[in-house]
């Protein structure tokens, strides 16, 4: 019982908060890989922070994916769902913004900005994701509360058991040492 319990906490409470990390870092780099990409005026380097860019959207997708498969509950999967729609409208604004005319940095600030809401949002249904896996691990420990109480009051019982069970031995086995000594005496 205490296995199970244990492993049910390592395969997936553990696992979709380091997956919820793993995400919110992840954003925050990909926000400053943008703000790099826009004001980059290199082509080479401009090239070479796209490709990072989309590195990181597709390891957002991969660890979406990873949590889906851990999701215990239907509160999970919707979190899950508003996060990969808002990341779907995060990719599709990155992708229109990103066409690289001659543009002044008041405009380059205003393309930024407005991605900065969806941003706040994928932070916050990751932060939703971590609260959900938070309380998961709760629901956890209090079970292993309990799974911990059933296990001791199991082992209290088994020691009553052996203890009476020896004591029952002993019983026997001294009637029978003893049965030749009154034996002994009843004859005197």
């Amino acid at each position: 019982m205490i296995a199970k319990h244990w492993s049910g906490l390592t395969e997936t409470t553990i696992p979709t908060l380091v997956l919820s990390g793993e995400m919110g870092a992840l954003l925050d780099k990909l926000r400053l890989l943008e703000a790099y990409h826009a004001l980059e005026k290199d082509p080479d380097r401009v090239r070479t922070l796209r490709a990072e860019i989309e590195k990181a959207q597709a390891r957002l997708y991969v660890l979406i994916a990873e949590y889906k498969e851990l999701a215990p509950g239907p509160e999970e999967s919707a979190a899950l769902e508003r996060l990969a729609g808002d990341l779907r409208s995060y990719v599709t604004a990155f992708e229109q913004a990103s066409t690289r005319a001659d543009v002044d940095a008041e405009e380059i600030v205003a393309r930024l900005r407005v991605r900065a809401p969806i941003h706040a949002r994928l932070l916050q249904h990751v932060s939703e994701l971590d609260e959900l896996s938070r309380a998961s691990a709760d629901r956890a420990a209090q079970a292993g509360v309990a799974v911990a109480d059933q296990a001791r009051r199991g082992a209290l019982i088994a020691v009553g058991g052996v203890a009476l069970l020896m004591l029952v031995l002993l019983v026997l086995s001294s009637r029978n040492v003893l049965s030749p000594i009154q034996q002994l005496i009843n004859t005197t």
